[in-house]
Formats: structure tokens, sequence, C-alpha cells
């Protein structure tokens, strides 16, 4: 009986193998399909607030100066 190991590893090597050159790709886990969608919802809000925001937005890294002006 074959491990689970020498299983994907037999998987995988049908990955554009001759002669049928199957496309073989691994499933994402739960845990890894919510990490994108709670990434792509937060790219998208961050996206809806910049697109909405009426000033500019200041960086972090540059102070404000108020006196530039």
């Amino acid at each position: 009986m074959a491990s689970y190991r020498e299983a994907e590893h037999a998987i995988r090597k049908l990955d554009s193998a001759a002669p049928f050159f199957f496309r073989v790709k691994f499933a994402r886990s739960a845990a890894e399909k919510e990490r994108i969608r709670k990434q792509r919802e937060d790219d998208e809000m961050l996206s809806r607030a910049v697109e909405s925001e009426p000033f500019p937005i200041q960086s972090e890294r540059s102070p404000f100066d108020s006196f530039s002006r």
C-alpha cells in the first residue's frame, strides 16, 4: 500500500507529462480559501475608501508641514 506522500508524488509527476500533458493542480484548503477571500475583501474596501477620499492621502513617512503653503 502506497503512502500519502508517494501518492502525491505520483500525481505531481503527471503534470505536463507525455503523452497526455495533464495540468495537475491541487485544491486549496478551506483555510487558504478563507484567507484569500478576506484579503480580497480588504483590498476592495481599501480601494473604495481611496476612490471616495476627497483629500490627498498624506504618507506617514513624510510629516505634514502646514507652513509650506
